[in-house]
């Protein structure tokens, strides 16, 4: 608040700035400094919250299908849990064996190309262009180190791997 305000963010500043909005509004005034990570450790735990089982260490990147993955997977090839309709489905013969040895790794690459990414931040793989028939929506978080990636995909319209088409 104080930034949007162009009010100066040492913490002198903010105490006397904290003293006063305390007088305007007649109550105490709590003063929360940033996270020395920026949030990585609370970034990390959503992640987890919200992979699925599907999950790939490699060239040192932790990679993980996430929840949503179950709208796009084939009704015998269940990956994921929240229920939600729409969206292109892969055949049977994606299952998380295939993940493992194909989406998994190009997630992993993506990431491990990245540029250096301050811990807390994410950096986003688009969706909109298809990679050998696949659409991947996902990010990449630096925490601990370590860049963790989470995302789902999905075949391209009349790709071979898209199921009925």
């Amino acid at each position: 608040m104080l930034n949007a305000l162009s009010f100066p963010n040492l913490e002198a500043d903010v105490i006397q700035a904290a003293a006063i909005i305390a007088t305007t509004l007649s109550r105490p005034m709590e003063i929360q400094k940033p996270p020395a990570d920026n949030g990585a450790a609370r970034s990390l735990l959503t992640l987890e919250g919200d992979s699925s089982t599907v999950r790939l260490l490699m060239l040192g990147v932790s990679v993980r299908l996430d929840k949503d993955q179950l709208k796009h997977q084939h009704p015998d090839q269940p990956i994921g849990s929240r229920q939600k309709g729409g969206g292109n489905r892969f055949i049977a013969t994606c299952s998380a064996a295939w993940h493992e040895q194909v989406t998994l790794p190009h997630m992993a690459d993506w990431a491990s190309r990245l540029p250096a990414i301050k811990a807390g931040h994410k950096v986003y793989h688009g969706q909109a262009t298809p990679v050998d028939g696949i659409h991947y929506e996902g990010s990449c978080l630096m925490a601990n180190n370590k860049k963790y990636v989470l995302f789902h995909c999905y075949p391209e319209d009349g790709s071979d791997l898209q199921w009925g088409s």
